[in-house]
């Protein structure tokens, strides 16, 4: 794994800050020294944040002249990657063309997301609830022109972290169950996962409820051990008119609870050999 889960169980944000939002820059130079430098033709830094949360939006380009912003005028050339806490992590976003910079605003980033079903979103939807991080993000330019200089400014929202294992401990292998509700005390939206299922059979079923077992249903994963990245979540939802949308789209913040989560596996092996478990991480707004 690229970065070590944090032993915590649940991490709340205003515990760390008083802003779900706030604004990170890096200033990459590339073939530079120092914080943001690198070697001939590269540059990189690491950016960050105070607790779980989710990359928003983004902007960058050359500096204007005091530095306040980003202009988003062209390099002469190199490729903007970024990644997931360190630079082993998930690429989450990249730019290939720094040479034909077009984000002069921040614009909102976003990738395919899961349903409640735990299909994907349709391709070429650019789901605009960000890119979930534990940490923060890694950038790093390659191919790039010594001496120059791009200003990456980056915007996150803090999220409610919970992080859980789930053990069966009772039953035979593909029989266990265990079932687990995580009462966080006020109402929220399950905004992204992640699962790591460890040596767990292929008739393993996961269903995260809101609230309770008889809750409504906000994600389910059955019959699979597929390992699960961090992950948006969401649901078709309606427009003004009480038109859905179409069954392909994930609509965010429809997947809410009042005052905790419920968290049910079935078919699954007995915990023997100290590694058959279920880790699963929650990033949610609230």
């Amino acid at each position: 794994m690229a970065y070590t889960l944090p032993n915590t169980g649940i991490i709340r944000p205003w515990d760390v800050s008083k802003n779900r939002y706030i604004h990170r820059r890096a200033k990459l130079t590339v073939g530079g020294s120092g914080k943001g430098g690198g070697t001939t033709g590269t540059a990189s830094d690491v950016v960050d944040i105070p607790c779980p949360g989710r990359l928003i939006a983004v902007s960058y380009g050359a500096p204007n002249t005091s530095e306040s912003r980003a202009v988003g005028a062209a390099l002469t050339g190199g490729t903007l990657t970024i990644k997931a806490e360190t630079t082993a992590g998930v690429s989450i976003y990249a730019d290939s063309g720094l040479d034909s910079v077009t984000t002069t605003p921040p614009r909102a980033v976003g990738t395919t997301a899961k349903d409640e079903g735990n299909a994907a979103t349709a391709a070429t939807d650019g789901f605009s609830g960000g890119f979930p991080v534990r940490s923060g993000v890694h950038l790093a330019i390659a191919s790039g022109t010594d001496t120059e200089v791009l200003i990456v400014d980056l915007y996150f929202r803090l999220c409610t972290w919970v992080k859980l294992e789930l053990v069966a401990q009772s039953g035979a292998d593909g029989t266990g169950a265990v079932t687990r509700l995580v009462r966080l005390g006020n109402a929220g939206v399950l905004a992204a996962i992640a699962v790591d299922y460890q040596n767990m059979p292929a008739t393993t079923d996961l269903v995260i409820s809101a609230d309770g077992a008889s809750g409504n249903v906000l994600f389910t994963n059955t019959s699979s051990v597929t390992d699960l990245a961090p992950t948006l979540l969401g649901a078709p939802g309606f427009d003004e008119a009480g038109g859905a949308s179409a069954a392909t789209d994930g609509t965010e913040c429809g997947l809410a609870f009042q005052g905790a989560l419920y968290f049910d596996v079935a078919q699954a092996d007995i915990f023997t050999s100290s590694n058959e478990k279920i880790v699963i991480e929650c990033w949610i707004d609230d």
